[in-house]
């Protein structure tokens, strides 16, 4: 318990930590906004355009961006790994803590035991995630189509597995009042 709850907590507070890091004054305006982790666009290429995520944009914001790109790489990615740790080892302790709360009808006992794979998909989703970004922008030869695919399905699968871990954490907590274990 005092775990799940130190996770939230770290949960809640690095993504302050984060932004105030990582400023546009300090990043970049593009970089600041995490735009390979959450936008499907890359911000101010052109002034005051945005610029689908393809393989010749996204090299092209690299080449002539190379001090945000290397930021990116070498100062917010390690954050944001730290983050996805947190957040993901929360809903995985959360989820089985919730999960071991309910009192489940013999047909659905088993599900119990599966709780901890959308944190853990999340998890995976979102590391894979980080790591293509950080090899993309340190080695531009290695942008190409195959590999911003990669990084578009990595993530979505990030995007719908924590969404749908943050939906199962909510769902087994309330379960939790309403099929209570016997006092």
């Amino acid at each position: 318990m005092r775990m799940t709850l130190l996770l939230a907590t770290l949960a809640i507070g690095l993504p302050f930590l984060i932004s105030f890091y990582a400023t546009p004054a300090r990043v970049g305006f593009a970089v600041s906004e995490r735009f390979l982790e959450r936008l499907n666009v890359i911000p101010e290429i052109n002034e005051n355009k945005v610029e689908p995520i393809t393989a010749t944009t996204l090299r092209a914001w690299a080449e002539k961006n190379e001090s945000a790109a290397t930021q990116y790489a070498q100062r917010v990615l390690p954050l944001d790994v730290a983050y996805l740790f947190v957040l993901g080892g929360f809903l995985c302790l959360a989820s089985l803590t919730l999960a071991r709360l309910v009192a489940w009808p013999d047909s659905l006992s088993s599900i119990a035991q599966l709780c901890w794979t959308l944190p853990a998909l999340y998890i995976a989703s979102d590391l894979c995630e980080d790591v293509l970004i950080a090899v993309l922008l340190s080695f531009r030869p290695m942008i190409t189509d195959a590999s911003v695919l990669a990084l578009q399905v990595c993530k979505v699968i990030k995007i719908t597995s924590v969404g749908l871990s943050l939906a199962l954490v909510v769902v087994l907590g309330l379960l939790s009042f309403v099929w209570k274990h016997a006092p």
